[in-house]
């Protein structure tokens, strides 16, 4: 399971999560961020993708495993339903 998320996270194979704006502008938090790909957003394909991540991510959470969810705070906040402050 942990191979399937590392190719999430790789540019030659997806492009569905891109690094977070810290990594792209070398600031120095969140640099091992991922964000989902907004170009992406209206893509039947990507959106199906997006779902599956989610499955995997109830997957993790239920099995008890430590997956490697490489996303922001920001990311985090927004699916626990926690106000994002700007």
């Amino acid at each position: 399971m942990s191979r399937v998320l590392e190719d999430l996270y790789s540019p030659e194979t997806l492009y569905l999560l891109i690094p977070c704006p810290n990594a792209q502008h070398g600031l120095p938090t969140n640099t091992d961020k991922f964000l989902p790909n907004p170009q992406l957003a209206t893509c039947p394909l990507a959106l199906e993708m997006f779902e599956f991540v989610g499955k995997l991510m109830g997957m993790s959470l239920r099995a008890n495993l430590c997956l490697p969810f490489h996303f922001p705070s920001l990311i985090w906040k927004r699916l626990l339903g926690h106000e994002v402050l700007r």
